[in-house]
């Protein structure tokens, strides 16, 4: 049985995410809020940087469900009965806490994440909350792009979804349910296995182990569901043909080092396709309300031009929040 066949058993547990939103099912558009100097980065250097999920404001979320996934494991009744005995209980045991482990340790250090706000078509202003935590206090941009212009070819190691939202015990019941699902098609799986090879037992705690940490990833506390946050999310395992390892970079800010994704928005061979346009992915730039004035206006269509990017001037809007930083 190939590694491929093998996870087809776990096939409903994937669908499972992808019904709550992924680019496979909706196509909306998606709002980048950052500073205007990171934004004359982007379009000058026509890359975008994606950060390690712990490096991010946010990072408990991804410890909370890492945290959670290993506890559930280890306290499931269910768990243990599909398994048909302690012994090959404890086998599986050993394998699904040695991937988590690994995940700690090495895996996670090379997981990046890009953050976006689902934006409604007839807002021209943005999301005040988005503007005071991600865009330059209101002096950032936000960049909005149109979800069916990304290039996502099937073996893209990048992975777009919408972020779920729930209380602490709401998030918690949602892991319990994913154990619980992966319970019964382990009984199935393992019964017949013996311990001595223990092939099957070791790819289903594998499973379980990548299905938590795609939780974890896109699951959030509702205190921040005002974001409405999709998020794009590089995964080591995915990218086989090693496409994004020339990018795996670094960035040093305020004497700190810390690991960088350097995506780059411009035709790669393997990574791009050879008509692809970074202008052809905006809907429109969004000004902060910091920058709400005609010069301010005028500087970044230069700043744009010179870039090189051909984005006529009525995509770049001045946002009309009354809001001035303090």
């Amino acid at each position: 049985m190939t590694d491929h066949i093998f996870f087809e058993h776990f096939e409903g547990l994937w669908q499972d995410l992808e019904k709550e939103g992924s680019l496979t099912k909706e196509k909306p558009l998606l709002a980048h809020y950052t500073s205007i100097d990171t934004f004359e980065k982007i379009i000058t250097n026509k890359e975008i940087w994606l950060s390690n999920p712990l490096q991010m404001n946010d990072y408990e979320e991804l410890v909370f469900g890492i945290r959670t996934g290993r506890e559930l494991f280890n306290s499931s009744d269910e768990i243990r009965a599909a398994c048909g005995d302690d012994l090959k209980y404890e086998v599986l045991s050993r394998f699904f806490h040695l991937s988590m482990n690994h995940f700690d340790n090495e895996a996670s250090q090379d997981v990046y994440t890009l953050c976006f706000s689902e934006h409604d078509p007839d807002d021209n202003n943005g999301l005040l909350s988005m503007w005071r935590g991600y865009g330059g206090n209101g002096n950032g941009v936000a960049i909005v792009i149109n979800s069916e212009s990304i290039p996502l070819s099937d073996g893209c190691p990048v992975r777009f979804s919408k972020v779920r939202y729930g209380t602490t015990r709401e998030r918690e019941e949602r892991t319990k349910t994913l154990i619980s699902k992966f319970s019964k098609i382990v009984n199935d799986i393992i019964k017949s296995e013996s311990i001595r090879g223990g092939k099957k037992m070791a790819m289903s705690a594998h499973a379980l182990y990548l299905l938590i940490v795609h939780y974890s990833l896109f699951l959030k506390h509702n205190g921040f569901d005002e974001e409405k946050e999709w998020r794009a999310v590089y995964f080591p395992y995915l990218d086989r043909s090693n496409i994004f390892h020339p990018m795996l970079s670094y960035s040093i800010a305020n004497q700190v080092i810390v690991p960088k994704l350097k995506l780059k928005l411009q035709h790669d061979d393997g990574v791009l396709p050879a008509d692809f346009k970074l202008e052809n992915l905006i809907d429109r730039i969004i000004l902060g309300p910091s920058l709400s004035n005609p010069l301010a206006k005028m500087a970044v269509e230069r700043m744009i031009k010179e870039a090189g990017l051909d984005i006529p001037g009525e995509k770049i809007i001045v946002s009309g929040t009354p809001y001035r930083a303090q």
